[in-house]
């Protein structure tokens, strides 16, 4: 299982999305998740751990088993 994440921040919140898919060439996905999260912290550069990966382990936590074995950034 593949899992593409997105967050969208508010003001003091943020809505985490993603869409599981078994391989690259899929046409469509398999699943959409998402969570919202409250009282997100403020952006600081290069500061990911602090404001965007509580979001993406809440997802995590709300929908996918302990069978994720490594969370990567692409850009």
């Amino acid at each position: 299982m593949i899992l593409a994440v997105d967050v969208d921040y508010r003001i003091d919140n943020a809505i985490v999305a993603g869409i599981t898919f078994s391989g690259w060439s899929d046409e469509a996905p398999d699943r959409v998740i998402y969570s919202r999260i409250i009282n997100v912290v403020g952006y600081q550069s290069g500061q990911f751990y602090r404001r965007e990966m509580p979001c993406i382990l809440k997802l995590l936590n709300d929908y996918l088993d302990s069978t994720c074995k490594c969370i990567s950034q692409w850009s």
